[in-house]
């Protein structure tokens, strides 16, 4: 369960591709530093885009292709525990699962393939993704949380 969360998160992030871009006209080399050593960026990702003439579009290049990178980490992730636990969960429950990583993986691959080349972009797959991945989360987490306590449904208490 929390490394399907991992991966719906990573995935919600890399589909929407939310990011806060610093001012950098306005930073001084300390800052500079600071900013970089908090997005996780390597020194020869800083040394880029300290050269980069274009440090705007060349940071929301870097941080898009972080997002992309993690989103298809955690899903693979995530798909290689489910493969290694599904002999101890429900076809139902494994069906669930499967459903929602492969929601996310197209989301994932059609990020990607739009940052590669935008020009072959289909956004189709993103949008779908963000219409219904709050939904998919719940079928989730509504089929993990019934096998969970199926004994306080079947004595006709509520699941929570």
């Amino acid at each position: 369960w929390e490394s399907f969360v991992e991966a719906w998160l990573s995935t919600n992030t890399c589909a929407s591709a939310s990011m806060e871009v610093p001012d950098f006209s306005v930073l001084t080399e300390v800052d500079f530093d600071a900013v970089m050593s908090d997005s996780g960026f390597s020194p020869d990702q800083t040394k880029r885009l300290k050269e980069s003439t274009d440090k705007h579009k060349t940071y929301v290049r870097m941080m898009t292709w972080k997002m992309i990178a993690k989103a298809g980490n955690d899903i693979q992730a995530t798909r290689l525990l489910l493969r290694k636990q599904r002999i101890f969960m429900p076809k139902v429950i494994r069906d669930e699962f499967e459903s929602g990583l492969e929601s996310m993986t197209r989301a994932f691959v059609g990020k990607k393939l739009a940052f590669q080349d935008p020009r072959n972009f289909r956004e189709e797959a993103v949008m779908d993704y963000l219409e219904t991945h709050v939904t998919m989360f719940e079928k989730v987490a509504d089929a993990a949380n019934s096998r969970l306590f199926r004994e306080e449904v079947r004595d006709g208490g509520e699941s929570s």
